[in-house]
């Protein structure tokens, strides 16, 4: 029987079968990630798992989950895993002008955009800096926690 390690925020599980990269499967990362070491961080939509690795799965709601969750602390010493969230203010800012959606991000990520009914519309790359999506219809979406609306 395999072990699962779990919080109320994620769960931490082995797996003895290949897992498809997903938004709900959070992948050790294999190469340097936004300056977290290799190993450092179980990273959201990554890569394929593969037989005898472990990944997490993440138990908040899509428009609220991490991008990733980070494993250390201060000075790479192991503390445990620990869930990585900026401050709204510090790491993103969301706003629309019209049928134009504006991401000001303090980074270069990936963001995913959903409807209100959780339905993924559009992953969008954005870089550090302001940041203009256009052509979504008008409705509410959610993205990184965060809930704007497109006239």
């Amino acid at each position: 029987m395999l072990s699962f390690g779990e919080t109320d925020t994620y769960k931490l599980i082995p797996t003895f079968e290949t897992v498809d990269k997903g938004e709900n499967v959070y992948a050790l990362n294999t190469s340097e990630y936004n300056g977290i070491p290799i190993g450092g961080a179980f990273v959201k939509n990554y890569r394929v798992v593969e037989p005898f690795e472990a990944y997490v799965a993440s138990k908040e709601p899509a428009a609220r989950a991490p991008l990733m969750y980070s494993i250390g602390g201060e000075g790479g010493e192991i503390t445990g895993l620990e869930e990585i969230m900026k401050k709204e203010e510090e790491s993103l800012k969301v706003y629309t002008v019209d049928n134009v959606l504006y991401i000001d991000s303090d980074r270069d990520r990936s963001i995913s955009i959903y409807d209100v009914t959780g339905r993924t519309v559009q992953v969008v790359e954005i870089h550090e800096g302001n940041n203009t999506i256009t052509g979504l219809s008008s409705g509410f979406y959610f993205l990184e926690g965060k809930k704007v609306a497109i006239k």
